[in-house]
């Protein structure tokens, strides 16, 4: 089918034509529009419904990640040493003390996820 959309050998092409390829094959529905389509208008609609695609995948993406308290606690002591380092006036020590309660707070909180084991669990 790439051929029949005048799709060279370059491999983008290729997979762009898979994509429409497979777009015809899953397409439960019509287009609506009341004009014929070309090819031209075929790849601008499966590219465009390809982009949509990423941005719901990069959006599902965000919501997944999740922070580690141990990396929590590197970042926030990362942050504090380096407020600490800073000579400008932009940097208010009223502030520090808020990072650093936060700081004692994720401490906790690791803490008290470690559960102890007796080390007959390991054998």
């Amino acid at each position: 089918m790439s051929q029949s959309l005048g799709v060279t050998e370059d491999p983008r092409n290729a997979v762009l034509a898979d994509a429409i390829n497979d777009y015809f094959l899953d397409l439960e529905k019509e287009i609506p529009t009341e004009d014929v389509l070309d090819d031209n208008n075929i790849v601008r609609l499966v590219q465009e419904e390809m982009f949509d695609g990423e941005i719901n995948e990069i959006d599902s993406e965000k919501e997944e990640i999740q922070v580690s308290l141990d990396n929590a606690l590197k970042s926030i002591q990362t942050w504090i040493s380096f407020f600490e380092q800073q000579q400008s006036d932009k940097f208010n020590i009223d502030d520090l003390y808020i990072f650093k309660k936060y700081f004692k707070i994720t401490k906790r909180l690791e803490f008290q996820s470690k559960k102890q084991i007796q080390i007959t669990q390991f054998f």
